[in-house]
């Protein structure tokens, strides 16, 4: 006799905006520009003029570092990435990239890979039953997973 396969129960995650990540995912990407110009300038001291464009280079890496406002569904079988205004769109793969208890990055394929952060401040109630879907969830047999 075998015990039949449970499935997580279905759900559906607003993905919101962190200002804590979207600051960091700027500042690293400032600093990586910086670097890049100061070992550019100890080969070509002429290119120290490049740094008036390190404002800008800040100012982008700001306005890049906001995530599209995105629903993450989980449909007791399949996951599923949603933007506003659009039809979901089946997830490939859902991987947990890093998991730091209250916090997790993952990485999903929809169509294209995409990373997600998301903090247990901002998902609420919902954090537990993320987490035990993401663990209990596991493709299935046989199922393109890449």
């Amino acid at each position: 006799m075998t015990a039949a396969r449970r499935r997580p129960a279905a759900f559906v995650l607003p993905i919101a905006s962190q200002p804590a990540t979207r600051a960091a995912i700027a500042t690293l990407t400032t600093l990586s520009g910086m670097a890049a110009l100061a070992a550019w300038v100890a080969h070509w001291p002429p290119a120290a003029w490049l740094a008036i464009g390190l404002p800008a280079l800040a100012w982008a890496a700001w306005r890049q570092a906001e995530p599209a406002a995105l629903t993450l569904q989980f449909d007791g079988a399949d996951w599923w990435l949603a933007a506003p205004g659009r039809e979901p769109v089946a997830c490939r793969v859902v991987e947990v990239v890093f998991d730091f208890d209250d916090w997790l990055l993952l990485r999903v394929r929809a169509p294209r890979w995409r990373y997600l952060p998301l903090a247990r401040s901002r998902v609420g109630a919902e954090w537990g039953r993320l987490r035990a879907t993401l663990y209990a969830a596991r493709p299935e047999a046989g199922r393109d997973a890449r």
